[in-house]
């Protein structure tokens, strides 16, 4: 009978020559049933060969398990594993990336890959898979249930921000946040699923404080989410504020949701009721929205408008039908789940009319009006919008989607005004204005 050395040689001599079904066929009908797995953890051909034999012949679940399964053997070895162990990562890496993965990410031992990445970090291999495996790994831990909080912040403390600096992501993903962008976005959002709210505040902090290693989107996200962990810790006012900041700097739907509970928080109805209806307005339709809406009918069912806010009580049933999501509880004791389904797109447009065109909100102006003066003609120059209400705004044709040349009387637009002070008076300049037709 063949030595387990013999089969390995001729399982990787099958390997290099592409013949992966054979590979596996060796394995699986001799190997594992000839020599016990402690003999075959001695064997560093067979380890090094079997799993990628697995993965090329698309057995990706048997092909990464295995790979796991054999890094604490391999530490045993009196030789050096450097080689193998960037052949797992590359093959752990070729299976997380794709959306969605080849593995599923809860099948993946926490504890084989902690060590697999220890091991890599210290192997200081030339191909960087350290790097690319830790970021993309730490991307999906929010996501993996299985990972208790002790787990998961033992993989996020591996490296440091700084350490991840300069390394770009192969394949730039996620509105191309950097290494540095995703350590820390991710590990925030850890701290704040696990319920941790002061160290993702402290955590927030830090980064905000090193903001030159952070994209300006990064930047964004991570000041949301202090906000979001500061109200849970009860600090409304300075979550208030944070949230106004961001709200001037980041024209978002879900921002302005979470700046009107805020106002609810802080007892500022009026307020609170302007952000609510402007995170409907923008953006358009979204199913995203769809607490949201809900949100909406229990407002207007507290202010007497059963009919409006049947309307979008059944405005989040069509979406949650149409995606084929759970109806919650709350929902199915406001509105009959046996309604007739609607188009919930059109349904978003009907509901538009009840809303006045020009709201006011933390020194902002969002509201349709026409260009009633221009000042000075062409695409430099300037002039006056007159919005429904009454309010007069500056605006440049810099900011508008469209040229002076365009422009006749009454021209219809859209716009984003803020406040402003123009010779020692308040004045609302425009920052975008679109064509409203």
């Amino acid at each position: 009978m063949p030595t387990i050395y013999e089969y390995g040689k001729k399982m990787l001599w099958l390997c290099k020559a592409n013949q992966y079904y054979d590979a596996v066929k060796l394995f699986e009908d001799k190997i594992s049933k000839e020599f016990p797995e402690q003999m075959v953890f001695r064997s560093f051909l067979v380890m090094w060969s079997i799993p990628e034999a697995y993965c090329k012949i698309k057995r990706w679940d048997k092909g990464i398990s295995l790979a796991l399964h054999y890094i604490e053997p391999l530490t045993k070895l009196k030789v050096k594993v450097n080689n193998i162990l960037e052949n797992y990562g590359f093959l752990i890496y070729k299976a997380l990336w794709p959306k969605p993965p080849l593995v599923k990410p809860e099948s993946i031992d926490p504890a084989a890959m902690y060590l697999l990445l220890t091991m890599l970090k210290n192997s200081q291999g030339k191909y960087n898979i350290d790097k690319k495996l830790y970021i993309l790994w730490i991307k999906l831990i929010p996501t993996v249930e299985s990972i208790d909080f002790e787990t998961g912040q033992q993989f996020y403390l591996l490296y440091q921000p700084d350490e991840l600096a300069g390394n770009a992501q192969d394949n730039p993903t996620e509105q191309d946040f950097t290494p540095v962008d995703l350590w820390y976005l991710k590990h925030t959002k850890f701290l704040y699923i696990h319920k941790q709210y002061q160290q993702c505040c402290q955590l927030c902090e830090q980064a905000l404080d090193s903001k030159e290693l952070l994209t300006i989107n990064c930047q964004v996200w991570i000041t949301r989410r202090c906000a979001l962990a500061l109200k849970q810790m009860g600090d409304i006012n300075k979550a208030t504020t944070l949230m106004e900041v961001l709200a001037k700097r980041k024209l978002e739907w879900y921002i302005f949701h979470e700046l009107g509970e805020l106002y609810f928080e802080k007892g500022d109805k009026a307020n609170g009721e302007k952000c609510l209806v402007m995170a409907y307005r923008l953006g358009s339709h979204n199913p995203s929205k769809v607490n949201l809406y809900e949100r909406l009918g229990d407002f207007c069912r507290e202010k007497y408008l059963s009919d409006i806010a049947h309307e979008f009580y059944t405005l989040a049933l069509c979406v949650r039908l149409e995606q084929n999501w759970k109806i919650p509880e709350s929902l199915k004791s406001k509105v009959n789940t046996n309604t007739k389904p609607f188009d919930s797109g059109q349904l978003y447009r009907n509901i538009l009319r009840f809303f006045q065109p020009t709201i006011e909100v933390n020194d902002m102006l969002f509201g349709v009006g026409e260009i009633t003066r221009i000042l000075h003609p062409g695409d430099n120059g300037d002039g006056f919008i007159t919005d429904t209400e009454g309010n007069t705004v500056y605006f440049r044709f810099a900011q508008a989607n469209f040229s002076a040349d365009e422009v006749d009387d009454e021209f219809p637009v859209k716009f984003k005004a803020k406040l402003t002070i123009h010779k020692g008076k308040k004045r609302w300049r425009a920052t975008k204005v679109y064509r409203a037709i």
